[in-house]
């Protein structure tokens, strides 16, 4: 079950407003752009979803090189997974600390990330590549990529 009180938005350089039914304590990841002395920082930034307001970027890793494009949840809401793109890898944040635990390469700019309905497998849609990583979450590594036609964006899982 979902924790309601951790929802997702991405934004590049802007902030997108969460749908939940927010409480005070609410809070929300997120990631944006903040331009700094003419080069753009982006980060996953942990907002208030209540009060609008910032309180603190989670650093993922070298800036510029390293840009979240996507975040997900897994089903308790203890591990927010962010790709990274042209940064190959995908980040792992524990949601009880708000620090990254781990990163891991998925391929070629992953984009659009989905887990398995059973939460033990990672899937990334790598666009350029044209392949669709499957990596196992407990290991962290790729254990197959399928041929996805071209330039896949974005990736679901459903349940049988």
């Amino acid at each position: 079950m979902w924790k309601l009180a951790k929802l997702l938005a991405l934004g590049i350089g802007v902030w997108l407003a969460g749908c939940s039914k927010s409480t005070p304590e609410s809070t929300q990841p997120a990631t944006g752009a903040a331009k700094a002395h003419g080069a753009y920082r982006i980060y996953v930034m942990l907002v208030n979803s209540v009060a609008h307001k910032v309180i603190r970027p989670i650093k993922l890793g070298e800036p510029g090189v390293i840009k979240p494009m996507s975040v997900l949840l897994n089903a308790d809401a203890s591990r927010l997974y962010v790709s990274t793109g042209r940064g190959h890898k995908v980040f792992v944040i524990d949601t009880a600390s708000n620090e990254p635990v781990a990163s891991f390469d998925a391929g070629q700019r992953p984009w659009g990330i989905a887990l398995s309905p059973d939460g033990k497998m990672l899937f990334t849609a790598n666009g350029p590549s044209n392949y669709v990583s499957i990596i196992d979450v407990a290991s962290n590594t790729i254990v197959k990529k399928v041929k996805a036609g071209t330039g896949p964006w974005g990736v679901i899982t459903l349940a049988e």
